[in-house]
């Protein structure tokens, strides 16, 4: 599997990130293949690309993946490689655009890192809850610099 260094370089440096009930975690280097199966290939190795619609596209690589296993994945046949998330288990594939490419979603997550602090368990954020300033901050932060993500996805993300 060839994986651009600029992918190597984030998932090298990234931290997991939680708040609340929500978290995402990231694969590492050394992890990314077997981080796939199920996705790109089966336990067996086998390809799960089809080329039919819905299914698992050749280009899509998982990053990391939410607290409900959904992955996150970037599209390496994309210029910019967007980061999308999926619902698993549905059975099809409907990615939701989260960031526009893997250097705005590394923003997306610091912002997250520093709403995470003091807050990253459900008691934590309960004793410490965001800010409807802080919300709105972080918001409108997604939609300057990710204007074709799903900007929902984010304001459900701070949901408690």
């Amino acid at each position: 599997m060839n994986i651009p260094d600029e992918l190597l370089i984030f998932l090298n440096n990234v931290k997991h990130v939680s708040l609340g009930y929500n978290e995402i975690h990231f694969l590492n280097a050394r992890n990314i293949e077997a981080g796939q199966i199920g996705y790109r290939v089966d336990a067996e190795g086998q390809s799960l690309i089809t080329g039919e619609e819905e299914a698992w596209e050749e280009g899509w690589l998982v990053i990391g993946n939410d607290r409900l296993k959904d992955p996150f994945f970037i599209d390496l046949h994309l210029a910019e490689s967007p980061v999308m998330t999926a619902a698993e288990g549905e059975g099809t594939w409907d990615p939701l655009y989260v960031a526009d490419n893997l250097e705005r979603f590394g923003e997306i997550i610091a912002a997250l890192q520093v709403l995470s602090e003091g807050r990253s368990d459900p008691a934590a954020l309960k004793s410490k809850p965001l800010t409807a300033k802080e919300r709105q901050e972080f918001i409108k932060m997604v939609t300057q610099q990710n204007p074709g993500s799903d900007v929902w996805y984010w304001e459900d993300f701070l949901e408690i």
